[in-house]
């Protein structure tokens, strides 16, 4: 969580109880960036997954083909 948000947290932390409904929406506000941060990391893990196997397999076949 940004430090601003972090700040705005705990402002509304020492205002009391009724600022509940605004602290969870923080929360929540940050569970979901946090969500989409990993949907994009997974999709950008298996993206150089991919990447890392047709490497690898360029590099086999280039050194099978030196071979003969």
């Amino acid at each position: 969580m940004p430090i601003s948000k972090i700040k705005k947290y705990a402002s509304l932390f020492l205002e009391g109880d009724q600022t509940t409904s605004a602290r969870l929406s923080l929360l929540e506000e940050h569970k979901h960036y946090i969500e989409q941060l990993i949907k994009t990391l997974i999709d950008v893990d298996g993206m150089l997954e991919r990447k890392i196997v047709a490497y690898k397999d360029f590099i086999s076949i280039r050194a099978a083909s030196r071979d003969l």
